[in-house]
């Protein structure tokens, strides 16, 4: 049960990823690569237009850690076995 709520957890955090860089469940690491830069370049703090800095901090962080969960490089056995479920 522990596992398997676990599980869904880390699901829901791939699936949100896969979402905020506009990817599809079944891109590569080169698709991921390129859609993290595109937002990154979008919402990096010192390139953003916006007049909220904090917010689009925490955007440029979210993004980052987006990218570090889809490529595996978190936890890289967790990215890989997320994939194989999801």
């Amino acid at each position: 049960m522990r596992f398997t709520r676990l599980l869904l957890d880390v699901g829901k955090k791939y699936s949100n990823a896969r979402v905020l860089l506009g990817t599809e469940s079944g891109a590569t690491k080169k698709e991921i690569h390129s859609a993290y830069l595109k937002m990154a370049k979008e919402y990096h703090p010192d390139r953003a237009q916006t007049v909220d800095s904090a917010e689009t901090e925490a955007k440029f962080q979210e993004i980052g850690e987006a990218y570090q969960l889809l490529i595996g490089k978190s936890d890289p056995n967790l990215g890989n076995r997320v994939t194989r479920i999801f």
